[in-house]
């Protein structure tokens, strides 16, 4: 998949091949068309994570000074990156080392790196594909999807067997219409065959709609996010407002201000 990443003033990082700082190969954030340097390929790894790579082959690697190079040809923890979806359509990217993608400018140049530990503005991108906003799925997003395909699959063909029994039914009653002594009985037989089949095809098909449901109930909760973080709930603690957070993140702001971070109640006699 080639894409372009633009930053949040409209600049597309570009990955040229003379560009040296302190004699590594820098991402640089000052075009505003897409060429050759402004291509990426995106590579879906372990974990939800992805990797970058340039249109030199070499991946886009984490510094833990936060400087990010492009001289790496394999993909190791330091060329994997977690996508974080943003509620304005912009995604974010997590370096292993706990920081966050972002642009620095001096009045030279700007240029990529990734010394940020919370998102800002200057912390948000675009992914483009044919010069429009595009999202990319992590692989647990593409595995509910190909479930959730399947068994609209299944449903379907159990809706289609359901009319195919159906035309049987109705196929077989004018058959044996000139037998007008055994039309009763036959009748009858048919209709508890064709109840007994829809009602074991309900019971299938709101097994399916209720495994649906509890998937999507059960994606919602792993994509639950800590207010104060902004990132996916560790050791969760509930306050008595019915707000939940990170326990560390709560117990870190409780050491400073005794109220929820949301609503604002009083949590000075809660135990966090």
């Amino acid at each position: 998949m080639k894409f372009a990443i633009r930053t949040f003033d409209g600049k597309y990082i570009s990955a040229q091949d003379n560009v040296l700082i302190n004699k590594k190969y820098k991402l640089q954030c000052n075009r505003t068309h897409i060429g050759e340097w402004e291509q990426y390929t995106l590579y879906l790894t372990e974990n939800n994570t992805i990797a970058i790579q340039t249109h030199l082959g070499y991946f886009i690697s984490a510094q833990k000074n936060g400087y990010l190079n492009c001289n790496r040809k394999t993909i190791g923890e330091w060329e994997k990156f977690q996508l974080i979806k943003n509620n304005d359509n912009t995604i974010s990217l997590k370096t292993c080392h706990g920081t966050f993608f972002s642009i620095f400018k001096n009045m030279f140049s700007n240029y990529l790196i990734a010394n940020k530990k919370k998102i800002g503005i200057n912390e948000k991108f675009y992914i483009i594909n044919n010069n429009k906003i595009c999202f990319i799925k992590t692989k647990r997003e593409q595995n509910f999807e190909v479930e959730k395909k399947k068994k609209e699959e299944e449903k379907k063909q159990l809706q289609q067997m359901k009319l195919e029994l159906r035309a049987e039914y109705y196929s077989i009653q004018q058959m044996r219409l000139v037998e007008v002594r055994k039309i009763q009985q036959l009748k009858q037989e048919l209709e508890e065959e064709r109840e007994k089949i829809e009602l074991e095809l309900k019971e299938k098909i709101e097994k399916i709609e209720l495994e649906l449901k509890e998937e999507r109930i059960q994606q919602m909760k792993e994509e639950d996010e800590c207010p104060i973080c902004c990132e996916e709930i560790t050791d969760k603690k509930t306050t008595s407002c019915g707000h939940s957070f990170c326990r560390g993140c709560i117990r870190q702001w409780c050491n400073n201000k005794n109220n929820c971070p949301l609503c604002r109640q009083n949590l000075s006699n809660e135990i966090i």
